[in-house]
């Protein structure tokens, strides 16, 4: 009788293992729709400002090709259109990155409705990851932070070489949004993560696809606590870029000057003002980028802005359709 049940207590072990073990890729047709929805100004040889506004759903995630697919095809469509040159800016929205943590899921994970029941799976797919990460989360918000440090290295490495590529792919200059990671740091070059507290981070990289300068870096809060902070500033062939993450707040007592604005946002809940942003670091020209897309029941649709100094925000106008927008600003 031990012997049976021994014996059937490994099956069981084996049957759950070889679940876990599954993470089979299925065919996803992926919306890659997208339209120049602000065009402003005019080309004067002094380069551009790029936004891109994504539509993105937990699918695009599932393999860093398909995601790669999808913002390569909005790059596609700017370089058709002419708004790609050696000293354009182009930036994404905020969390971008983080949402690699779905990479190599199980399609229950993508497929369920609620972000709850999303988040258990993901957990009971990585038990054992899962418990380690467990161990070394320390924050009110133990759980996601598991979640987030049990992928961390794959989501690191990940992030950097689709956004570089793509940097280095169409020779422009990449604000890569921002993707939340533990104590990440650049070593030769190489975007890492330590075990430290978790950081909303967002790198720049180059033409060259390499990083122009170690990573922004804001704590990871809760959602109704702002860090202040003042814009990270890095030279381009476009002038002056200062980087300010949406979910933070500017230091107005250590005032910056920059000649362009990038602020990658995640939702209108985001506590800065574009224009109000501008006036604080005397930038000339700036923009705000938000995702749109529906998540595990949650629809985004905020809307990007773009904002020439002491002139009216630019905002695309809501279509009932889909697909990316695309904004642009000459300087």
């Amino acid at each position: 009788m031990r012997k049976f049940v021994f014996l059937f207590i490994i099956c069981i072990f084996a049957a759950v293992a070889g679940w876990i073990a599954q993470r089979p890729t299925f065919h996803y047709l992926s919306d890659l729709r997208s339209e120049i929805a602000i065009n402003a100004g005019e080309a004067r040889g002094h380069g551009n400002l790029l936004a891109i506004q994504p539509e993105l759903f937990t699918l695009d995630y599932q393999t860093p090709e398909r995601l790669r697919l999808k913002l390569e095809s909005y790059l596609v469509k700017a370089q058709q259109e002419g708004l790609l040159n050696d000293k354009t800016i182009v930036v994404f929205p905020e969390h971008i990155g983080t949402g690699l943590m779905l990479t190599g899921e199980k399609s229950i994970v993508y497929n369920t409705s609620q972000l709850d029941e999303a988040r258990r799976w993901l957990a009971f797919s990585n038990p054992v990851k899962f418990a380690r990460a467990w161990l070394t989360s320390k924050s009110d918000h133990r759980f996601d932070e598991a979640l987030l440090r049990m992928k961390a290295w794959d989501m690191a490495g990940n992030y950097q070489v689709l956004f570089g590529g793509l940097a280095r792919q169409f020779s422009v200059t990449v604000v890569a949004g921002s993707i939340l990671l533990p104590s990440p740091r650049l070593k030769e070059g190489l975007l890492q993560v330590g075990t430290g507290k978790l950081y909303n981070t967002c790198l720049v990289f180059g033409r060259d696809g390499y990083p122009l300068a170690k990573p922004y870096r804001s704590p990871w809060l809760s959602a109704n606590e702002h860090h202040a902070t003042t814009p990270q500033v890095l030279e381009t062939a476009a002038g002056k870029l200062g980087i300010v993450l949406g979910t933070d707040a500017l230091n107005t007592q250590a005032p910056v000057k920059t000649d362009i604005l990038a602020i990658p946002a995640l939702n209108e809940r985001s506590t800065l003002d574009i224009s109000q942003a501008l006036q604080a670091t005397s930038a000339k020209a700036g923009v705000q980028v938000f995702a749109n897309g529906h998540v595990w029941g949650v629809r985004s649709t905020s809307q990007s802005k773009l904002m020439l100094k002491e002139q009216p925000t630019l905002t695309p106008l809501d279509t009932p359709h889909g697909g990316a927008k695309l904004l642009n600003l000459w300087l």
